[in-house]
């Protein structure tokens, strides 16, 4: 093997303070009745010349005298089988998300971590309530039966659980008064609905009221949800509450039970929802646009003027719109109490913070909702 920057140059002259000198052991070997095995003598640094190549970073003499006392191989043919005992456990791309990429789908082909996840539920929640004083969570539980149909005392199965943290309730007192509710699904072996309500404050950052987890969208998922909303943030009169046109969502509102009419407040849609029953119904995209600019404008003279050039595109559309309740899906007709809240933006946004967690189990997921909300609010305190 030749250093292509010193073919010229002599032989460097190896210090003596580098030549190897055999243990005494080594020394003392008598060989003279065995013959030598090729396979266990094979020594893996002694290379023909055929297999070995001089890389870019080839030292030269200099390098080896004055830096590192040693030569550098670029590369080698046959197939690398040193392996290094002491390798160091850290690394700058052992990051969080490698580890969850690689964890996660251990966590959710695991049932086992999931049913332990239900068992932990109500110790966790006893710590929140000491560690985050007037935390609320309201958990419901169903009886639990043996093979046999026998109802077993002492034990519950998981139903509902409706939380709130102690700075949303306070927090919310300075937003405005406006409420966005949506859903979330959880992955997983057990399949539930994460329900939110989101609100805003005066800079138009989003602000987490509460959390709900229940069975999926049905009427007694959104009612649990509506009545613990109602009593623990929202008693004040003139709340307008921002849905989609969900059957289990108007039936809980409207649900004398839930408190939703006294005091009085205002149930209103997304212009999402209306638009995509405005394309069941008729069918026309260049219509479309023409009703989604309908539901934006603050005044009904600008209502008036797109509502003209549906009727007068097509009659039976227009007919279609004004059978429509206006003050439900336009800015223009809600008097003033929606905010100029017309998608659901908000819940989105949230969904985005909460991005990551549906598959988690479920304490799990509870307390990363409480870390993320935590340093959502630490990254605004910080703006």
């Amino acid at each position: 093997m030749v250093n292509k920057e010193s073919k010229d140059e002599q032989d460097v002259v190896v210090p003596p303070t580098h030549a190897y000198t055999p243990h005494a052991n080594m020394s003392n070997l008598n060989l003279d009745g065995d013959e030598p095995s090729s396979d266990i003598f094979f020594d893996l640094y002694i290379q023909s010349d055929e297999l070995l190549k001089v890389g870019d970073k080839f030292r030269s003499k200099e390098a080896y005298v004055k830096r590192s006392d040693s030569w550098v191989i670029g590369s080698i043919s046959q197939e690398h089988t040193c392996v290094n005992t002491n390798s160091s456990q850290d690394h700058r791309k052992l990051s969080y998300d490698l580890i969850c990429q690689e964890i996660l789908p251990h966590a959710s082909n695991d049932p086992s971590l999931k049913e332990d996840s239900y068992k932990q539920l109500a110790r966790f929640l006893t710590a929140l309530q000491i560690y985050a004083p007037d935390t609320v969570s309201i958990l419901e539980t169903l009886p639990m039966h043996d093979p046999e149909g026998t109802c077993v005392q002492g034990n519950g199965i998981f139903h509902r659980l409706f939380y709130i943290f102690q700075p949303c309730i306070r927090g919310f007192a300075y937003c405005k008064p406006v409420l966005q509710i949506g859903g979330a699904w959880l992955y997983g072996k057990y399949k539930r609905t994460l329900l939110m309500v989101i609100a805003q404050y005066g800079n138009n950052n989003i602000f987490p009221i509460a959390l709900t987890l229940v069975e999926g969208e049905t009427a007694g998922g959104w009612s649990f949800f509506l009545k613990n909303l109602q009593t623990y943030i929202s008693p004040q009169p003139d709340l307008c509450l921002i849905s989609d046109r969900h059957a289990s969502i108007e039936s809980a509102y409207n649900n004398p039970a839930n408190g939703w009419h006294k005091p009085p407040s205002k149930h209103v849609h997304y212009i999402r929802y209306i638009t995509q029953n405005f394309m069941r119904e008729v069918k026309d995209k260049f219509l479309q646009k023409t009703f989604v600019n309908a539901g934006y404008p603050l005044t009904q003279q600008i209502f008036q003027h797109y509502r003209r050039e549906i009727v007068l595109s097509n009659l039976n559309v227009g007919m279609w719109i004004d059978n429509l309740a206006k003050e439900i899906w336009t800015s223009a007709y809600d008097n003033k109490q929606r905010w100029s809240h017309i998608t659901n933006n908000l819940v989105e946004s949230m969904n985005g913070v909460f991005k990551g967690i549906q598959n988690l189990p479920i304490t799990a997921l509870i307390r990363s909702t409480y870390f993320r909300m935590a340093s959502l609010f630490a990254t605004r305190d910080e703006r």
